[in-house]
């Protein structure tokens, strides 16, 4: 329990940190050599260790993927898929609908259904802020993700979950499309409770929007 809430306070500790740093680039004007524009895409993949305090730890794999709405915040949309594990939220769906920027010849009642599935990504809002040239720190919550843990001798009640995660990566920007992405999150089950952690490093690739070619 000590080890967990140290994790918890230095990861917030670290958010802080950065936070008044890019503040303080923002303010003296820095150049940034990567900003971002609405409507950009980040598609990323990555190894995910899992912990939660009524399981043992384990590997999985991770996709992730990133819709800017503003210059610095984006909307996220996240898979994980393991051995008896899995987690996703509404953004798996909103996301992609996001990105292709239109529904088509749809009925009514088939827009009220993707308009929900779109206003339930933002529960999932990754900020954007600046700490160098090519790099920003993006601290990151999600209030409604799905879990699906198994673990063998544990009560059947814990095996779907509710979940709430809160996280921070690091994007590091190799070139203008190409970036890698250490991250740490805490999260935490509704129903019954359980305290947990993941990270990973995430590969990805950024496709930059029209308005972002356009605006260099």
């Amino acid at each position: 329990m000590i080890f967990k809430r140290f994790s918890t306070f230095c990861l917030f500790l670290i958010l802080i940190l950065f936070q008044l740093k890019s503040q303080d680039l923002v303010y003296k004007g820095t150049d940034l050599r990567f900003s971002h524009s609405p409507k950009d895409f980040i598609l990323q993949l990555s190894p995910n260790y899992v912990y939660r305090e009524d399981a043992f730890p384990r590997i999985v794999g991770n996709i992730n993927m990133q819709y800017f709405i503003t210059r610095n915040v984006s909307v996220n949309g996240n898979l994980s898929l393991g051995q008896d594990y899995a987690h996703f939220g509404p953004g798996l769906l909103g996301i992609p609908l996001l990105s292709i920027g239109g529904f088509g010849k749809l009925y009514t009642d088939e827009y009220i259904l993707l308009f929900i599935v779109i206003i339930g990504s933002f529960e999932n809002i990754s900020f954007h802020f600046p700490v160098g040239s090519n790099l920003d720190i993006s601290p990151y919550f999600s209030l409604l993700r799905f879990q699906y843990l198994y673990e063998q001798g544990a009560s059947e009640i814990n095996d779907f979950n509710l979940s709430l995660a809160i996280g921070s990566r690091l994007n590091v920007y190799l070139t203008d499309h190409w970036m890698i992405s250490p991250y740490f999150e805490y999260t935490c089950t509704y129903g019954s409770g359980l305290d947990g952690f993941q990270g990973g490093v995430y590969v990805g690739y950024y496709f930059r929007s029209r308005v972002s070619r356009v605006t260099e």
